[in-house]
């Protein structure tokens, strides 16, 4: 095993500085380089570096003239998702690990290019979906597999966010998405983790996508409201609906409900909720159901926070008494160590491209089917088969 790994990060903006100031308290990494489009971005992403008393990175705005440097191990990519699955495939190409930001495919025919590079390269590329490692996600998943909720019926998620501010970026290809596409166009944060609840790619998978969008008034009014002297952008028209309601039935029978909107003002949630035979999870109660076992049931709420010292994931009592300092509460740090050990193991990564593509994908098909009125769009086997558990005895497949 390496006892120390040398990576580039490409993009520098304020998602990359982030992830920067959290490796920086990682000894056993070492950031070797840095790419960005905009020399002056790129260089208060080094100081960053240069702050903490460590080596200055190398700097490139071009990416390609990095990816071969030598001692290089890993890339992570955090620029505008509509590159990212490009540059994790140039990055996989030079032989290296990627761990690419989240965000959605613009195409199915990207999704499949970049398995089949993984594959060919066998460099595993990881999307770095904090999310998946949440407290309460990882509570959640805990108590899942000691059968607390029983047999899981479904699941909710979402990303509800108020982002009209978006409106006001200088570079607004986020803007931009929802002005020429449809559907749910940033779902993993709330997707990513129940994938992992439900054994996606792991003796489950997804079997189709619905998605239904409202009529798109939020942005226009927004904008209309709070940049009056901005002309151009007063007359754009957004295709994407203010809320978008996605509906996924998987092959052991689980249904998801996805709700996305980041042009109203609506408080902050991941909408995370789980449904079994045995209780439920809701993320807006921030509560737990356990079935009482009497008759007649009086179901209530129990706060999470109860569940802590019976279920909590190992890492994150860890993680809370090392004094380690990362953004999101933690979350990023979780995601970037396990990459890091995949790494400098040189094994698999937690999340791997099979994952990385489907959950990609999904915003894919959610267009698809908001274009077709709302019509069931099948997911591809991205796997080809290798989803499918191998013990029989093991296997609840309910496929419809």
């Amino acid at each position: 095993m390496k006892r120390k790994i040398n990576i580039l990060i490409i993009g520098s903006a304020s998602r990359a500085q982030s992830l920067i100031r959290t490796i920086i308290q990682m000894p056993d990494v070492r950031i070797a380089a840095i790419s960005d489009l905009q020399a002056e971005r790129m260089q208060k992403a080094a100081k960053i570096i240069t702050d903490a008393g460590l080596p200055a990175p190398k700097m490139h705005t071009d990416y390609k003239q990095l990816l071969d440097l030598k001692g290089l191990d890993a890339a992570i990519v955090a620029t505008a998702w509509n590159s990212h699955i490009q540059i994790s495939i140039d990055a996989m190409n030079a032989g290296l690990y990627v761990g690419t930001e989240v965000g959605c495919a613009s195409s199915l025919l990207e999704c499949y290019e970049l398995i089949r590079t993984s594959e060919r390269t066998n460099k595993p590329c990881m999307m770095l979906e904090n999310c998946c490692y949440g407290k309460n996600e990882m509570l959640i998943g805990n108590m899942i597999k000691k059968g607390v909720f029983g047999d899981i019926v479904a699941a909710s998620c979402g990303y509800m966010h108020d982002l009209r501010v978006l409106a006001k970026q200088p570079h607004p290809y986020r803007l931009m998405q929802n002005v020429c596409r449809y559907g749910d166009l940033y779902l993993t944060h709330g997707l990513g983790p129940v994938c992992q609840w439900l054994g996606i790619n792991r003796g489950n998978r997804i079997l189709s996508v619905v998605s239904m969008t409202s009529a798109a008034l939020g942005f226009s009014s927004w904008i209309k409201e709070n940049m009056p002297d901005d002309k151009k952008r007063q007359h754009l028209h957004f295709n994407n609906g203010d809320i978008t309601e996605t509906l996924i039935r998987c092959a052991n029978g689980e249904i998801i409900n996805i709700t996305h909107t980041i042009s109203l003002p609506v408080p902050y949630s991941r909408r995370n909720g789980l449904y079994g035979t045995k209780g439920a999870y809701s993320e807006d109660c921030r509560g737990i159901c356990i079935d009482s076992g009497s008759y007649p049931n009086e179901q209530k709420w129990i706060p999470v926070e109860e569940f802590y010292n019976q279920y909590n994931d190992p890492v994150w009592e860890k993680f809370e008494k090392s004094g380690l300092q990362a953004d999101h509460g933690g979350m990023d740090y979780h995601v970037l160590r396990d990459f890091f050990d995949a790494v400098k193991k040189q094994t698999q990564t937690p999340i791997d491209v099979y994952d990385t593509a489907t959950w990609a994908a999904v915003s894919v098909l959610s267009e698809e089917s908001v274009i077709h009125g709302s019509s069931p769009v099948f997911m591809p086997d991205f796997s080809n088969g290798k989803w499918m558990p191998e013990n029989i005895d093991a296997a609840n497949c309910r496929l419809l």
